[in-house]
């Protein structure tokens, strides 16, 4: 049986964010004879990226062992939109033992496409475009799967069990108390010892947790800044009006008034290609050189003529008194890079980036 409680709403960017709990009883888990389990999840996005929460505890039958449930346990939440239309969301929380409270509540923001799962713990995913669009529908959130594997620590307690009645009985049939006695603290120190070990896997799961949600959010800000950088560049491109040459390196300078910045890009060879040195021995280019401000300047290598190694880009406040802003645009290796500053002064140079061409 499944239950759900407590589903906050609001608008944001990208769809809703929800938030609530989900609640199934009596089922079997990686061997664990579940009672319930009760699942906290916040589904939402921080700045046109998704982000997703979860958390969770459980309860276990009689003769479940509270860390029966391994650390490699996730939780796949289904969404819907209707009967034939659902994915699942994966949640990998910290795994909190029996009747003990919520795990630690871990934060994520995946891309979207490697965000919405066709089933659980399948690999294959929803597009791009395809979870945008389901995460801005509205969907519902209907219950949740458990995926994990018998703990392995489970198994060799088991077996030490087993050991520790055999041996017992050995002793009883010898009749040696010493060895006995010598025995049954060998099993306490190699109980006690499983059982710190067990603690210490728990604390660095939690702290790795911590690592990665704290990556992830800072990976997701750092999209949303090149998503704007991209928008605005674009922009100021569409108004100059210009064709620039491009090929398989192309660096890009635009500013924001009407103050004269120079672009410099050093090649591999070391030479500097400059409104003074438009041409490198290397086949760089530059094609536009604008002194009147706003940009574009533009150097590039054509298709095919570029040299692999590391490029280094720097911009310099040639003429003018005005805090200038400006912003690069990189494309190499087949992908496109931003980057902005600002120049304060007459003179001012600023190393904006250093790249390796493969």
């Amino acid at each position: 049986m499944v239950c759900i409680c407590i589903v906050l709403i609001s608008n944001l960017a990208y769809g809703l964010e929800k938030k609530g709990t989900l609640t199934k009883n009596n089922f079997v888990a990686g061997g664990c004879e579940i009672a319930s389990m009760t699942v906290k999840y916040k589904f939402g996005n921080l700045l046109g990226e998704p982000t997703i929460a979860g958390s969770f505890k459980w309860k276990g039958n009689e003769g479940t062992p509270v860390d029966c449930l391994s650390y490699s346990t996730q939780l796949f939440i289904k969404i819907a939109t209707g009967p034939t239309h659902y994915g699942y969301i994966k949640l990998a929380p910290a795994v909190p033992k029996a009747a003990g409270g919520y795990g630690y509540n871990t934060t994520g923001s995946p891309n979207w496409n490697s965000l919405i799962q066709t089933r659980p713990n399948s690999e294959q995913y929803l597009s791009a475009d395809s979870a945008k669009a389901f995460w801005k529908s509205g969907f519902m959130v209907e219950s949740f799967e458990v995926v994990t594997t018998e703990r392995k620590i489970k198994k060799e307690k088991e077996k030490e069990k087993e050991k520790e009645k055999e041996l017992e009985s050995e002793l009883e049939a010898d009749n040696d108390t010493g060895e006995k006695d010598d025995f049954w603290s060998i099993s306490k120190n190699s109980a006690m010892d499983d059982y710190l070990k067990s603690k210490a896997a728990e604390k660095e799961r939690v702290r790795l947790a911590k690592i990665a949600s704290t990556k992830m959010i800072h990976e997701a800000k750092e999209r949303a800044k090149q998503e704007q950088l991209k928008k605005e560049f674009e922009k100021e491109l569409k108004k100059a009006g210009l064709t620039l040459g491009g090929g398989d390196v192309q660096i890009t300078l635009t500013w924001n008034n009407a103050t004269d910045v120079d672009l410099y890009v050093i090649d591999p060879n070391g030479e500097s290609i400059n409104y003074n040195n438009k041409k490198s021995r290397s086949g760089g280019i530059l094609d536009v050189d604008d002194q009147n401000g706003y940009g574009p300047e533009n150097v590039y290598w054509p298709s095919g003529g570029s040299l692999p190694g590391q490029y280094k880009v720097k911009v310099k406040l040639f003429s003018g008194s005005r805090s200038t802003r400006y912003k690069i645009r990189v494309f190499t290796n087949g992908r496109v890079y931003f980057y902005e500053g600002t120049l304060n002064r007459k003179g001012e140079t600023d190393s904006v980036v250093s790249f390796k061409r493969s």
